[in-house]
């Protein structure tokens, strides 16, 4: 199959955009922008240019784990339908225990609980509760990145995440804080 440019994405922080063009003379820049437009074009990762890192980044990304992961669960027929007896809301109680949780719970609310009783988001749930919240997209993007792509639904501990919507609304609020103060 063809590899088309329309098909090809990349995630661009805005800092990474800045710092590529930041040291650059107005004509260095002309020029770097007309050797990107030809490196997206042709899907060509080599060069300096910063359309070539937006074409390596498009390849880490379609070659990464989690796009391995989506093309073996494609041809098994997709995302598997959800069971009836799962629930399809989440307590906003931020100290609600959930079903099934055993033991002591820790100062951050968590347990030892031998298994995940709340389903994941799906990303069109995450995306609604984003719109919903108004929180940063890109902040929201990059906690759903970290913990439900690279993590898979557990924490930096390794435990699995009891109310995402909570953290997922602490990660974007601790972000913009840090933004808010660095000016």
């Amino acid at each position: 199959m063809p590899r088309n440019s329309d098909t090809f994405w990349s995630r661009v922080l805005f800092k990474d955009f800045i710092r590529h063009f930041r040291k650059m003379s107005p004509e260095q820049i002309a020029e770097d922008i007309t050797e990107s437009m030809d490196a997206l074009d042709d899907l060509n990762p080599d060069g300096d240019s910063f359309g070539s890192l937006m074409v390596r980044w498009a390849n880490e990304r379609m070659n990464g784990a989690f796009a391995t992961a989506a093309r073996e669960n494609g041809k098994k027929g997709g995302r598997p339908r959800k069971d009836a007896t799962t629930p399809d809301t989440i307590s906003t109680d931020d100290n609600a225990l959930r079903e099934g949780d055993t033991g002591p719970v820790d100062s951050m609310g968590r347990t030892d609980a031998p298994s995940r009783t709340l389903p994941l988001p799906t990303w069109e749930s995450f995306l609604s509760f984003v719109d919903g919240e108004g929180l940063d997209y890109s902040d929201a993007r990059e906690w759903w990145e970290m913990t439900m792509v690279d993590r898979k639904g557990l924490d930096r501990y390794g435990k699995p995440i009891g109310n995402w919507k909570v953290t997922c609304r602490r990660f974007c609020e601790a972000k913009a804080k840090k933004r808010s103060t660095q000016k």
